[in-house]
This record gives C-alpha cells, structure tokens and sequence, in this order.
C-alpha cells in the first residue's frame, strides 16, 4: 500500500501527520497482502485478502475507526472487533463506515461511527466507536456496501437493495423524503430489478441493475443524477445514455458520477469543477458524457473521489504500453 498527499490526523499512515506530495509505502502493511482501500476524509482502511482483517488509521472522531475509542491514529491498527470474522467488503465516507462480513457464507453487516442521522442502520442515533451489528439484515446474505454522507447501502446476493439513513434529499429512494433509522429493501419499477451494483455521493446514489441499466436518485443540484430538472428525485430515475452498451459498474463522488460500459467506454456527468469529470473543462454536465481521452483505451475501474476521479485502464496492445510509460513520466 502506498498513500500520498494531505497527512492530517495521521490520514496516510505513516506514523506523523506531515504532507507527502508522493507516493510512499505505508511500512505497517508490508507484510500483509491488502486486497481492498476505503478512503474517507481523514481515515483509511485497508482489508487483507489472506484471512479477512481490517487495519485503520486516521482521523477517530465519532469512533469511525472503529477501534473502540475516539482516538486518532497515525499508522495503521487492526480492529480488535473483527478479530474472529473474515471482512469481504469495507466503505467508509466522512465520520461513519460499514463492513461485511462472512462466516458461513453468510454475509453480516457492521457499521460504526458517526450516527446522527441514524446512517448505521441500528435503529436510533447515537455514534458507535465499535462495530454494531446491523441484525435487520442478519438474513439478508450482503455481499457490499456503500456509504453517502449521511446515508448507508447494502446489496444482497439475490440483488435486493437496502438503504437507510438520511433521506432528505430523496438520496434514499424509497419515495419520500423522510430519515429512516434501519435498512428498508428498495424497488425499482414494477418489475422490481434486481442490483448488482450501487455508489453513494454526498446526497444521491447510483445503482446499476443486472441488465446493465443505471438509475439514480437523491440531489440533482449539480446534474449529479442526470435527470431533466435540477429538482431532487425521491425515486429510482433511469438515466438515459448515447449508447446501446450495457453497463458493469457504476461510482459516485460528492456532487458527480460515472459509469463504466461492457466495452470499457466510460461515461461521467454532474459537477465539472476542477475538472473531475474529464472533459476537458469545467463545465457541469446534467447528462453522461462519453470521456474522450478514454476513446480508444479500455477501462476496467472507476473510482470517484470527493472532487477527482481515477481509472484503471486494460492493457491490451504494444500502443496502450506505450500510453502507461508515457502517462507515468507527465
């Protein structure tokens, strides 16, 4: 694992709160084969792939860290709670985080940290420095989470959605604006489509359905859910796209989104300050945007940051070889 950039409250694990402006190996980790990074704002975690542990640093307010106190750290620490489960998916935002976990193949929810808004889903709103159980979904077989600002996701095997928290901005999608202290399973259409995927911004959440469509919902203030009024959405919006491709993945920032097609074209659309669409400027998009700088390249990942976004390109051909040493040297 390497981390760079703003080192306050310990965020990049290097034992001190200083500024790296490159990257550095976090020395805590290096015996451990970490398949899996959480990011939020001043906390890190980091899931090892060999027996399912969870290491975090950073900053503790609110318990976030989930290491049974309110303590910074600045260097990476298992968390004592998980010592007897095996972790199969972290997400974490600004002060709370949630985790799965699996014994018996059976996926078990956790949440910890900040609660003011009732995003642990433990049914009130006081915050937790430990991991709490999300027993509504004892049943439910997670397989991953995802969390908003003030608002949580989960998605079962069978492709059942739930979402709880803050739903002010209809970032919930269950019809109505109101906060709701525990999971509720959320349906799309008659139908009732399944999920396979699901990103939460700061107000809104994207989801992608097993036949490859998206749909958003929540705060629309900055295009972010790419519906025709800037209006918030309460229900699950599909989002139309100049393509015929089905899409595998979606990700969402504070105020912007992206989704990936089965051919590795990517597409984002909200707010464009800083650039963190890609376009090439700093216009905001209220619908998707094919990234032109990915034309000819194929991506397999996406991740949105607060305010930036990367990718993670498939190399396939001597030409894309020579774009990856190119790319590195600028």
């Amino acid at each position: 694992v390497y981390t760079w950039g703003s080192g306050i409250n310990g965020a990049l694990g290097h034992g001190e709160d200083i500024d790296i402006p490159s990257p550095r190996v976090v020395e805590a980790l290096l015996a451990y084969n970490i398949k899996r990074l959480a990011c939020g704002l001043h906390t890190v975690f980091a899931l090892n792939a060999e027996d399912g542990k969870v290491y975090s640093w950073g900053l503790g307010k609110y318990g976030i860290l989930g290491q049974g106190n309110l303590r910074s750290r600045f260097a990476p620490l298992k968390i004592a709670s998980f010592k007897s489960s095996n972790v199969i998916d972290i997400s974490c935002h600004e002060l709370h985080a949630a985790a799965v976990t699996s014994v018996t193949n059976t996926g078990s929810v956790y949440s910890f940290g900040d609660n003011s808004n009732s995003q642990l889903g433990v049914g009130d709103t006081e915050p937790y420095a430990e991991p709490q159980l999300v027993t509504v979904l004892n049943d439910e077989n997670i397989i991953k989470v995802a969390c908003g600002k003030y608002h949580s996701a989960a998605l079962s095997a069978k492709g059942n959605l739930f979402l709880w928290g803050l739903g002010d901005d209809g970032q919930l999608g269950l019809g109505n604006y109101n906060l709701s202290t525990e999971p509720t399973i959320l349906h799309i259409g008659e139908k009732k489509a399944k999920v396979m995927d699901v990103a939460c911004g700061d107000l809104h959440t994207c989801i992608l359905t097993v036949g490859g469509l998206v749909y958003a919902f929540g705060s629309n203030i900055y295009g972010q859910i790419a519906a025709p009024s800037m209006n918030k959405f309460h229900l699950p919006y599909r989002i139309s796209f100049n393509t015929s491709k089905r899409f595998v993945s979606v990700s969402c920032g504070s105020f912007h989104s992206a989704a990936i097609t089965e051919n590795g074209k990517l597409y984002a659309w909200g707010l464009e300050t800083d650039g963190r669409l890609g376009l090439g400027d700093c216009k905001q998009r209220s619908s998707p945007t094919e990234v032109e700088g990915f034309r000819d390249k194929k991506i397999g990942r996406i991740a949105c940051g607060s305010k930036h976004t990367a990718a993670l390109i498939i190399l396939s051909s001597s030409a894309d070889k020579k774009f990856k040493s190119s790319w590195r040297t600028t």
